[in-house]
């Protein structure tokens, strides 16, 4: 059996928090977002569109399962 490993990012908010928000740990500002972007691009990570991720795991079952707002109430 084959081992597939691709690694999911998920950002809630790029930007600055507006006063007087409350999670604030959900923003990230755009410098730190591209300093993200740059370090994935010299580790040469690159991004893949759900449809390269289909062929990549070779039809086998999977769920990339992402939520933005998903809070539990």
């Amino acid at each position: 059996m084959t081992t597939h490993r691709i690694g999911v990012l998920m950002y809630h908010h790029i930007g600055r928090p507006p006063v007087g928000a409350r999670m604030t740990h959900l923003y990230v500002p755009p410098r730190r977002f591209a300093g993200h972007l740059a370090w994935l691009k010299a580790a040469e990570y690159r991004t893949v569109t759900m449809a390269e991720v289909a062929r990549f795991v070779g039809g086998e079952p999977f769920l990339l399962l992402v939520g933005d707002h998903l809070y539990i109430s």
